[in-house]
């Protein structure tokens, strides 16, 4: 009698969960939401191979990350998986009922927590859903054009590889390394009837080889061309560094650089050893982004505060790499084909992502530095970093943030309506700055510009949403039109403060670009705002 109630308890088991499972089966989708982050989320769930052939897919900013579903299980209705989150591990739980998946979750990086959120999943039809064509802006010889620069100098550019004699490079295992630089300088240049742009990403196929957008960086065409004459100037015209994110080559901000160039100012663009973009040495050697180090995953034998004191020096690092390429540009302006042609007392500096918050520790460091500006390099929180004495920069700084707005294409796989995602959005911002951003900016010594694109990506700051082949939910033209908003406040900013020139749209009051919300924030003065 025991075994077969025994018997039959098991088979009653066995029928409810396996009754469970093909509940669970068919397509979910809505919101991932953290802090930081609101995002949709879809699970494409199958019991075959032990839900093995499942998958998640998450769509943020107009991109789309999908991976396998990894250790699936369900117990009842309690469900628990982990999933690949744009290369961040998240660990899910929570509760299955027949029209409803929810729970919460938590992130980890490198095997450190970082933060955590909930996630409310309906049941969903993945036929609602429709993709834009994919549209490519090309010229009429087949080849992917960048926008045209909006100054009246034709461009040049030529290359120079430096190296610190004085400074050791600590990321290799060679004692006798010195830290080297290849560098790209921009400038406002004679009309050349030399025919061919410069290469936009020079030896691609070496340095490149691996890369999936590969057959698209080939069509590039620039606005530039290479070593031809500077143009003639009486003062000398002023100059810009320009130090790129973490993993990418300066190259890839070419936009920004040739409309900067065209517009009378000379831009020195650094790919920094290991740290940023793969790139050919003068030797022939290639020097690669450092991914074992970079990327390594936090461990008992690399703790989060060793990963922390890497980024630490790196960062710093970079900014020694900024007052290394001021020194060089000084020496090149007392020869050559640059002799006079710099204008060495006014000298600004420009970063995205790490290399903007490099370029923070650069001006709070090298009084040479005129005018600082920070493209969305947040650092837990903060937009600017001190010297290794705890000084802060003193000079005018621009900080140009992103906040990022969903697509249609996102909204319906959130279930939210426009307005409803806005009202969240905004409940968002205000959670998202505790101590305030603000209250920091406006402590600086001098003030700051806080300029926030409503609608731009992390990215947009960048040539890459320019160059992606396939545009998601919006045209390359919308694109293109983000990227000249974006080279106009860069360049009202270095005008005003490195050619002391009248810029209107650094006015909060200005109302040109609606998308973009201006905040001039002094300690002890009124903020005005859009």
């Amino acid at each position: 009698m025991y075994k077969r109630l025994s018997a039959i308890f098991f088979l009653l088991f066995f029928l409810a969960s396996t009754s469970t499972a093909a509940n669970i089966e068919g397509s979910w989708a809505g919101t991932f939401d953290a802090p930081g982050v609101l995002a949709a989320m879809r699970l494409n769930i199958t019991s075959r191979k032990e839900f093995a052939d499942s998958k998640i897919v998450f769509n943020l900013d107009g991109n789309e990350s999908a991976n396998p579903i990894q250790n699936f299980t369900l117990n009842g209705d309690d469900v628990s998986f982990t999933g690949d989150f744009f290369k961040q591990e998240v660990r899910f739980v929570g509760k299955f009922r027949p029209d409803n998946l929810s729970g919460s979750f938590e992130i980890f990086r490198n095997g450190a927590k970082t933060s955590s959120g909930e996630w409310n999943l309906r049941r969903f039809d993945d036929s609602v859903l429709s993709k834009v064509a994919n549209v490519v802006s090309t010229t009429p010889n087949g080849k992917v054009e960048l926008p045209k620069p909006t100054g009246s100098f034709p461009i040049g550019r030529r290359t120079f590889y430096w190296t610190d004699e004085n400074r050791p490079e600590t990321i290799t295992d060679d004692e006798r390394d010195k830290r080297k630089l290849f560098v790209q300088l921009w400038y406002p240049a004679k009309k050349s009837d030399k025919n061919s742009a410069a290469e936009y990403y020079p030896d691609l196929e070496e340095l490149q080889a691996k890369n999936p957008n590969l057959a698209v960086l080939r069509t590039v065409q620039t606005h530039a061309k290479a070593d031809i004459s500077i143009a003639k100037s009486k003062a000398g015209f002023p100059v810009i560094i320009f130090s790129p994110g973490q993993g990418v080559s300066s190259f890839e901000y070419t936009a920004i650089i040739e409309n900067l160039a065209s517009q009378g100012f000379v831009v020195a663009a650094i790919n920094h050893a290991y740290d940023a973009g793969n790139f050919k040495f003068s030797d022939g050697n290639i020097i690669r982004y450092a991914t074992d180090v970079w990327d390594k995953s936090v461990s008992a034998a690399w703790t989060a505060e060793m990963r922390k004191k890497f980024f630490d020096e790196r960062r710093k690092g970079w900014a020694e790499d900024i007052s290394f390429v001021v020194n060089q540009l000084i020496t090149l302006n007392g020869e050559g084909m640059f002799k006079k042609k710099l204008d060495a007392e006014n000298i600004g500096v420009l970063g995205h992502s790490l290399g903007g918050q490099a370029a923070t520790i650069a001006c709070a460091e090298d009084k040479r530095l005129k005018a600082c500006s920070n493209l969305d390099g947040l650092v837990q929180g903060a937009a600017f970093l001190p010297n290794s004495k705890g000084e802060n920069l003193k000079q005018p700084f621009l900080f140009f943030f992103k906040e990022s707005v969903a697509t249609d294409y996102e909204l319906k796989i959130m279930g939210l309506s426009r307005n409803e995602y806005d009202v969240r959005e905004r409940k968002r911002m205000i959670e998202r700055w505790k101590p305030s951003l603000k209250t920091r900016l406006d402590s600086l010594e001098t003030g700051a510009y806080l300029a926030v694109f409503r609608g731009a990506t992390h990215q947009s700051f960048s040539d890459l949403p320019l160059l992606e082949a396939n545009p998601k939910d919006e045209t390359v033209t919308d694109r293109q039109i983000r990227a000249k908003i974006i080279n106009e406040y860069i360049l009202a900013f270095f005008d005003k403060f490195l050619r002391k020139k009248n810029s209107p749209l650094l006015d909060s009051q200005n109302q040109s670009h609606p998308q973009v919300v201006l905040e001039i924030l002094r300690k002890n003065e009124p903020r005005a705002a859009q």
